[in-house]
């Protein structure tokens, strides 16, 4: 009997075979724990997956969902323990591009009064284990570094950090005693930092609420896109070539949207999601930042007006303020929480609303309401007329 072709036997492909190269653009596909699995399994393919693992560190934790004594020690220790095995493992810093660790508190003491947030007491070790994984990362691109509760300095972590980052964001601290809230982050603790990193591009800090004390043209010259408060982005974007903003915190001074408005690019990319902010600011935004294409913004909708007959109908009043935005291409409203909108039962108010807002920004294309729902214009497959279409929301029952 003659074996048909099909049929031919092929010994089983040994893994252990492929060169390193080939096994690396297999694994980069793998989430966290099936490398873990992969390093346990033998010497070759640890040193691989190790590479892989440890070159994007991503650490989230909450600091203190166990700790029933608000005065006692607290030890990361997810941070405790990458901190460990890298001054273990010293060539495994060499591989690290991008480091992110966030601290979460179960429990902010005393914050719900107004009174200022509890600092976290670290156990004696935490802060020098996370100055040398920091030190030892020298090729790290990009560092993420939200230490809920640390009352430390920032000096204290990065100090002799010899990055050459292109995305920096740092937030979580919290004022020492007898220190204001807005105080945190004085300038001995972050622009030293900021005038060693001339290459960040991308630069988030969501806890700096006052100006940062900056050399105009030789600091941060390649910034692109700033999150944060308006008055660090008042002093940071005049002379800076920023096309993306992103304000937080409380409401911009319009001294501070001035000085936005100066930077060497256009703001093409504009995120109020941090702020909530009416139609009539929203008119005083758009006097001195006028060129968005990208629009997200999160309404201040009184709360006696969600049970009005047409939440959807209170967008209205933007009709009068978007012909300000001539450049603007995409809005995005999912930040606005206005209750008894969701489903399809306001499509045709949607669509109502989209066609009035065209009908003064002519660039306008698409649109994401709160209700999840994105209207796109286009030109429709039958008859080749121009006309908004929605995007179908996923039922309930799929994922």
């Amino acid at each position: 009997m003659l074996m048909d072709v099909d049929d031919e036997y092929h010994p089983p492909l040994d893994l252990l075979a492929l060169p390193n190269e080939t096994l690396t653009t297999i694994f980069v596909y793998l989430p966290p724990p099936a490398l873990v699995a992969l390093i346990r399994s033998c010497r070759r393919l640890q040193s691989v997956c190790e590479r892989l693992l440890y070159s994007n560190i991503d650490i989230e934790e909450n600091v203190d969902d166990d700790v029933r004594d608000p005065n006692a020690l607290v030890t990361p220790v997810k941070t405790d323990g990458c901190c460990t095995a890298v001054r273990r493992r010293p060539h495994l810093a060499t591989v690290i591009k991008r480091i992110s660790i966030r601290w979460t508190r179960s429990r902010r003491n005393g914050h719900r009064n107004g009174q200022p947030e509890v600092p976290l007491r670290l156990a004696p070790g935490i802060t020098s284990a996370l100055k040398c994984l920091l030190h030892m990362a020298a090729s790290t691109t990009t560092l993420i570094l939200y230490l809920a509760g640390f009352r430390g300095s920032y000096r204290e972590v990065l100090d002799q950090c010899t990055f050459r980052l292109r995305t920096l964001s740092l937030g979580g601290r919290v004022a020492a005693p007898g220190v204001h809230a807005f105080e945190v982050g004085a300038s001995s603790d972050i622009e030293w930092f900021l005038q060693r990193q001339p290459h960040i591009a991308h630069l988030h800090l969501p806890d700096t609420h006052r100006e940062l004390r900056l050399r105009s043209g030789v600091d941060l010259p390649f910034l692109t896109s700033f999150r944060g408060d308006a008055r660090a982005a008042a002093s940071l974007l005049p002379g800076r070539p920023v096309r993306a903003l992103a304000l937080s915190g409380s409401e911009p001074s319009e001294a501070a949207l001035i000085a936005c408005g100066l930077a060497r690019n256009p703001i093409r990319s504009l995120d109020l999601a941090g702020l909530a902010v009416t139609p009539t600011q929203l008119l005083t935004i758009s006097k001195h930042l006028t060129a968005p294409e990208t629009l997200r913004i999160r309404l201040a909708l009184r709360h006696t007006l969600h049970f009005t007959f047409s939440g959807m109908m209170l967008l209205s009043a933007l009709t009068q303020v978007l012909g300000a935005f001539h450049s603007l291409t995409y809005l995005d409203l999912s930040p606005t929480n206005v209750d008894g909108i969701r489903g399809q039962q306001n499509e045709t108010e949607e669509r109502s609303l989209c066609s009035s807002w065209a009908s003064v920004c002519a660039s306008l294309r698409r649109v994401k309401f709160p209700s999840g729902t994105e209207w796109t214009f286009g030109k429709e497959r039958e008859g080749g007329n121009w006309s908004w279409r929605p995007k179908r929301l996923p039922s309930a029952g799929r994922r």
